[in-house]
């Protein structure tokens, strides 16, 4: 079980405590701070309080920017990768590690967020000792309460779920998909979305570049895909189609960014990515709510004979930015927000 935490609004992780037996992180939670003051919270720790005590946060000026460690089955130590508050307002800076919690002996791993973005909390799996770590940034310049929430799953069984999504103020803009007769691997490329007044969100234009975000979770298959949005969109809904208990084939719904994002949905220009994989009779149409944007999912993965994996469900996660109108919402179709 993944489990989230994140700090307030106006809040980012500033440093990590917990406690560590010497070889793994028995145990981890976040510290957080307001930007410009050297006051901190913590977060709920993960994992079971053994061995020895740990805190290794931040000098007062800086931020947490990333993450740093080693680690095989287990995470067997942590550390935070730190920046100036100033350079991170500016989207530059040289980030510096912390020393890390826990053991010296598996490979080093570093994970960092984008320019501007600093972290907001963690999602963690524990048992006794901590197993996964995910990072969660948001862009310093827009602190906001985290608002994410899943849509309808589309889903039959599966042994695992694997949860990726993009970070912070961003969008799902094209699918990348792997197939042969069945969907093997599902993933996507994420743009950065700005909010102006009210309710009005727009792909950044300065910053064109596309974040991508895991593809999981089995091989590629003889027929791997990139399909974008026209100019503008963004995913809001997903296509699925089933054979059995196996994802057979997939295709992305898109609407127009600015007029989805106000509410008038109806008026939203909106496309279809290509089908991939196989059409079949059976199938699912998981989509956001009005005003609302796909930003991630959780997938559910399970074996097949070539050891690879199949794909056998997924669950969207989708988000608003800005304010939200009151709407209407008719569920048998994607555009129908009715002002009220």
């Amino acid at each position: 079980m993944i489990e989230p935490t994140y700090c307030a609004t106006n809040d980012y992780v500033s440093g990590f405590y917990g406690s560590s037996s010497g070889l793994a992180v028995d145990s981890l939670g976040a510290v957080c701070k307001t930007l410009g003051s050297s006051a901190t919270t913590t977060l709920p720790i993960a994992g079971s309080f053994n061995g020895t005590y740990y805190r290794n946060p931040c000098t007062s000026s800086e931020v947490a920017v990333g993450a740093w460690g080693r680690g095989v089955h287990e995470l067997d130590a942590i550390g935070a990768v730190c920046a100036q508050e100033a350079d991170v307002r500016n989207g530059g800076g040289a980030p510096q590690r912390t020393p890390a919690a826990g053991g010296q002996v598996s490979g080093i791993w570093e994970r960092q967020c984008p320019p501007f973005q600093a972290l907001k909390g963690l999602r963690l799996r524990a048992g006794n000792q901590v197993d996964r770590v995910e990072l969660v940034c948001q862009d310093v310049r827009l602190p906001e309460e985290m608002r994410q929430h899943p849509a309808a799953a589309a889903s039959t069984t599966g042994d695992f779920s694997y949860r990726e999504q993009c970070q912070d103020h961003a969008v799902l803009t094209p699918l990348e998909t792997g197939a042969d007769t069945n969907i093997r691997r599902l993933g996507a490329y994420c743009r950065i979305v700005d909010t102006g007044a009210g309710t009005a969100v727009t792909l950044r234009d300065s910053d064109p570049k596309r974040y991508r975000i895991m593809a999981s979770h089995g091989a590629w298959g003889t027929n791997p895909a990139l399909d974008e949005c026209p100019a503008g969109q963004g995913l809001i809904g997903l296509k699925v189609y089933f054979d059995g208990d196996v994802m057979a084939g997939i295709s992305g719904h898109c609407a127009s960014i600015s007029d989805w994002s106000s509410g008038a949905t109806s008026a939203a220009a909106v496309s279809d990515t290509p089908v991939r994989g196989r059409v079949t009779n059976s199938s699912d149409s998981p989509a956001c709510l009005p005003s609302e944007f796909l930003v991630g999912w959780t997938l559910k993965e399970g074996p097949a004979p070539d050891g690879f994996g199949f794909i056998h469900g997924v669950t969207p996660i989708c988000r608003s930015f800005g304010i939200l109108p009151l709407c209407v919402y008719d569920s048998s179709t994607y555009g129908s927000c009715v002002l009220q």
